[in-house]
C-alpha cells in the first residue's frame, strides 16, 4: 500500500514539475518577447521625439534670426530718416536765426547812426531851431515808430509762420514714423502669433499621434497576451475539475485509512494543492471564472440605500459591468459596513465607465481607496472606482459608456488586485451587483 501511495504521489509530482516547467518557459518566452518589443518601440519612440523636436527647434531659432533681422534693418532705416530730417531742420532754424539777426543788427545799425546824426544837428541849433527841431524830432520819432512797429511785425510774422511750418513738418513725420512703426509693430505680431500657433498645433498633432501609437502597442500587446492565455486557460479549466476529482477519488479514501500523523500529512497536502489551484486561477487567469451573485438580505427602507435600482429588474437601469473580470473576490454589497462591491481583476487590466458622464474627482492616494476615480452619470447616477494602479483620464473630463477610466491595482488599503465600486442612484447607495449587466 505504501509503495502505491509513493508510486501515485511520484506520478503527481513528476505532472506537476512537467506542467510548471511548460507554463515557465512559455512566460519567459513571451515575457522576453514582449521586452523586446517594448524596447524597441521605446528606441523608435525616442528616436522619433529627438528627430522633431530638432526640426522644431531649428524653425524656431530660423524665424527667429529672419524676424530679428528685419527688425534691425528697419530700426537702422528709421533711425537715419529720423537724424537725417533733423539735421536738415537744424540747419534751416539756425539759417533763418542768421538771417533774422543780421536783418535785425543792420536796421538797429542805421536808426542809431540816423540818431546820433539829428541829435549833434538837434544840439548846434538848440536855442535857434528849438521849436523846429522839436517838431522835426516829434515827427521823426512818429515816422520812426512806424517803421520800427511795422518792420517789428514782418518779422514777427515771419518766424511765427517759420515755426508753424517746423512744427507742421514735425509733427507730421513724427505721425508717419509712428504709424510705420506701429503698422511694423502688428505685421511682426501677426507673424510670431501664426508661427506660435502652428508650432504649438504641430506639437499637439505629434503629441496625438505618439498617444494613439502608445495606446495601439499597448492594446495590441493586450490582445497579443490575451490571445495567448485563452487556450492555456481553457485547458487549465479543464485539468482543474480533473484534479479535483483525482484528489477525491484517491486522496480522500486514503486519508480515512490512515491516522494521524499520517493524516495531518495528507490533509496539508491537500489544503496545499487546492490552495495553489486557487491561487493559479485568482491571479494568472482572474475573472475567468463567474459566481452567480447572492442577493444579501437587506430590509426595505433602511436608507442611505436602495436594494434595487429602478426599472424592471436587474441590469434595466443602463449600466455594463466595468471590466472583464466577474469573480468576487472580496466583500459584497453590505450597507452600512461596506457599500460597493469587489470584483477580482488581474492586475493592469482595464476598468470602463459604466455610464456615460463627466469626471467629478481624481484621486491618487496610498491609503484608504488608494488611486480612485469619481463619475457623475446622466441619469442622476454616480459611481466610485477605487484601488486603480494607473488612472488614464482627468477631471473634468467628459467619458462615454465603456470609456477606460484606468487600470485594475492594488493601491490603498487592499490585500490584492481588485476594482471596489460603488453607485449611487438620486444620492442614495444602491447594490451594484444588481444594477449592473
Amino acid at each position: 500500500m505504501w509503495n502505491w501511495l509513493l508510486a501515485r504521489w511520484t506520478k503527481l509530482t513528476n505532472i506537476l514539475d512537467t506542467w510548471y516547467s511548460r507554463i515557465r518557459n512559455v512566460a519567459l518566452y513571451w515575457y522576453n518577447r514582449i521586452d523586446t518589443l517594448t524596447h524597441s518601440w521605446y528606441s523608435n519612440l525616442r528616436r522619433l521625439a529627438v528627430d522633431i523636436y530638432g526640426k522644431i527647434n531649428k524653425i524656431c531659432w530660423d524665424w527667429y534670426a529672419r524676424v530679428k533681422s528685419v527688425a534691425i534693418d528697419w530700426y537702422n532705416r528709421i533711425s537715419v530718416l529720423t537724424q537725417n530730417w533733423y539735421s536738415y531742420i537744424r540747419n534751416v532754424a539756425y539759417d533763418w536765426r542768421g538771417r533774422i539777426n543780421t536783418v535785425v543788427n543792420d536796421w538797429y545799425s542805421r536808426i542809431r547812426n540816423v540818431a546820433l546824426d539829428w541829435r549833434g544837428r538837434i544840439n548846434t541849433v538848440v536855442n535857434d531851431w528849438y521849436n523846429r527841431i522839436k517838431n522835426v524830432a516829434l515827427d521823426w520819432r512818429a515816422r520812426t515808430n512806424t517803421v520800427v512797429n511795422d518792420w517789428y511785425s514782418r518779422i514777427r510774422n515771419v518766424a511765427l509762420d517759420w515755426r508753424g511750418r517746423i512744427n507742421t513738418v514735425v509733427n507730421d513725420w513724427y505721425s508717419r514714423i509712428r504709424n510705420v512703426a506701429l503698422d511694423w509693430r502688428g505685421r511682426i505680431n501677426t507673424v510670431v502669433n501664426d508661427w506660435y500657433s502652428r508650432i504649438r498645433n504641430v506639437a499637439l498633432d505629434w503629441r496625438e499621434r505618439i498617444r494613439t501609437a502608445v495606446f495601439d502597442w499597448y492594446n495590441n500587446t493586450k490582445t497579443l497576451v490575451v490571445d495567448w492565455f485563452e487556450p492555456l486557460r481553457k485547458y487549465a479549466v479543464d485539468w482543474f475539475p480533473n484534479l479535483g476529482k483525482y484528489a477525491t477519488d484517491y486522496m480522500a479514501p486514503a486519508m480515512a485509512f490512515f491516522e494521524d500523523p499520517a493524516g495531518m500529512i495528507f490533509g496539508a497536502l491537500e489544503a496545499y494543492v487546492y490552495g495553489w489551484a486557487e491561487w493559479f486561477l485568482a491571479v494568472l487567469l482572474g475573472g475567468l471564472t463567474t459566481e452567480t451573485p447572492v442577493r444579501p438580505p437587506i430590509g426595505a427602507g433602511q436608507a442611505p440605500w436602495i436594494d434595487v435600482p429602478p426599472g424592471p429588474g436587474a441590469g434595466a437601469s443602463g449600466l455594463i459591468w466595468p471590466s472583464n473580470a466577474r469573480r468576487i473576490s472580496g466583500y459584497r454589497f453590505t450597507p452600512p459596513s461596506h457599500m460597493g462591491l469587489d470584483i477580482g481583476t488581474p492586475l493592469g487590466s482595464p476598468i470602463w465607465s459604466i455610464r456615460a458622464g463627466t469626471v467629478t474627482n481624481v484621486t491618487r492616494s496610498n491609503t484608504g481607496f488608494g488611486y480612485r476615480v469619481e463619475v457623475t452619470h446622466t441619469g442622476g447616477y454616480w459611481s466610485r472606482y477605487a484601488h486603480f494602479s494607473q488612472i488614464t483620464v482627468w477631471q473634468g473630463q467628459k467619458v462615454g459608456q465603456g470609456q477606460t477610466l484606468g487600470a485594475a491595482g492594488s493601491t490603498g488599503n487592499s490585500t490584492g488586485p481588485h476594482l471596489h465600486i460603488e453607485i449611487k442612484y438620486n444620492g442614495q447607495y444602491i447594490n451594484p451587483e444588481t444594477a449592473m449587466k
